[in-house]
């Protein structure tokens, strides 16, 4: 059994966390002004994307679905890809979010134990 949720040419995703949060309530009454941020870590083999999104509204704020519908929408060209390859798939279709608040830092791994 793979260890990846989507395998690639050179490795895969692994797993995919979502985390969101209202950083600032607003107005008390309406809310209005308030904020909330979406902070997501999608591992592959060889690095974790960490992205954060953040808006005003928690409908503008892309949820673990919405990634997932841009991978099972694209799963199969994403095979196709190597793990660069997907990250400058995933900057481009980051773009077309209406999410206006949008970060993405990579870190690459230095050691993962084989099991």
């Amino acid at each position: 059994m793979s260890k990846c949720l989507i395998k690639m040419i050179d490795g895969g995703i692994v797993d995919i966390i979502d985390d969101i949060v209202q950083d600032s309530y607003g107005c008390p009454t309406c809310g209005y002004g308030g904020h909330y941020t979406n902070n997501m870590e999608i591992e592959l083999s060889k690095n974790i994307l960490e992205i954060e999104f953040g808006g005003m509204y928690t409908w503008d704020i892309p949820s673990y679905s919405d990634i997932m519908k841009i991978f099972t929408a694209n799963n199969d060209e994403i095979k196709d890809m190597t793990e660069e390859e997907f990250i400058d798939f995933l900057k481009l279709e980051l773009d077309k979010l209406s999410c206006e608040e949008i970060e993405m830092f990579i870190k690459k791994k230095n050691y993962k134990k084989n099991i």
